[in-house]
């Protein structure tokens, strides 16, 4: 079963959250509770309202490996501004 089929409502509720700037603690833990499940795989964050439930408060996800693509984007445009 693919996250899809298991938790892409769960996310719509997220994103949903996010865009209505509703982004408080139980968010937070749903996300991490969604997260919870793909414990033994890196998990990417490739949409901007998961990476902000996420910005919020990194060391709830700590246990997680998070690959968060906003920060990668950042990262990788300042050091090719710096070269």
């Amino acid at each position: 079963m693919s996250y899809v089929d298991k938790d892409a409502d769960r996310i719509v509720s997220l994103i949903g959250a996010v865009e209505q700037n509703s982004i408080y603690k139980d968010i937070e833990l749903e996300l991490h509770d969604i997260c919870s499940n793909y414990k033994d795989h890196g998990i990417y964050l490739a949409c901007t309202e998961l990476s902000l439930i996420y910005g919020r408060n990194k060391n709830l996800f700590s246990e997680f490996k998070i690959y968060d693509t906003i920060d990668i984007a950042i990262r990788t445009l300042s050091a090719s501004i710096q070269k």
